[in-house]
């Protein structure tokens, strides 16, 4: 074997050694280099890279950079992508967030870069957190049959028109009308009195509007 192709296979099986332990999730939010306040509430977020036959999702944090992790929620319920945590009273510039992907054969795994936890808000921290934007999430489950989960944030105090559309366009409920206050907001919607089908989930809040995409099985 000349030293090329010896060259290649090393190559490989350390990228293929790589590939097993994180390509397979990615962690959006925390990623690395953000400020959070100890106590405050903030949204963990994550994206499926390629899907498997999953069992559920496991969240863990580390207060000094990775050599120690304790449990956020085990057995999360594998159609979920966020998590609401609430940030632990532990001061630190090494923090990190680890999500593995439980399968019912490898797991996967991807781990943030440290980020920093703090006592106090900077007006740049605050300035920052005001840009904000809003934003209606992924139902879950979904699909589902005859409850699931509708969460959306806020960044500021606004009218709020949570309501449901069957595929013509035609309002089947009304789930919130009323003005509410910023920050993240969950409700659960019970379909039972609805054909199984495609529906719409649609947030107006203000001159926002976003619309998801919701399958009712029976």
């Amino acid at each position: 074997m000349n030293n090329i192709h010896l060259l290649f296979l090393t190559f490989f099986f350390y990228f293929m050694a790589a590939e097993s332990s994180n390509a397979h999730v990615q962690l959006d939010y925390p990623s690395g280099g953000e400020t959070l306040v100890a106590g405050e509430t903030v949204i963990i977020q994550w994206a499926i890279l390629i899907s498997h036959d999953q069992n559920n999702w496991d969240l863990y944090f580390s207060s000094n950079g990775g050599s120690d992790w304790v449990e956020i929620e085990l057995d999360i319920d594998p159609a979920r992508l966020d998590y609401v945590w609430t940030v632990p009273l532990t001061l630190t510039e090494n923090a990190r967030i680890r999500i593995v992907q439980d399968n019912n054969g490898t797991d996967y795994q991807d781990v943030s870069a440290d980020f920093i936890i703090t006592d106090t808000q900077t007006s740049v921290e605050i300035e920052k957190k005001n840009e904000y934007t809003f934003k209606l999430y992924d139902n879950y489950p979904n699909p589902f049959n005859p409850t699931t989960n509708i969460n959306y944030e806020l960044p500021i105090t606004n009218y709020v028109d949570l309501s449901i559309y069957n595929l013509l366009g035609q309002k089947v409920a009304t789930l919130i009308s009323q003005k509410q206050e910023a920050g993240y907001h969950s409700i659960e919607w019970d379909a039972s009195n609805l054909s199984a089908g495609t529906y719409f989930i649609k947030l107006d809040a203000g001159e926002f509007t976003q619309i998801r995409k919701a399958v009712l099985l029976k």
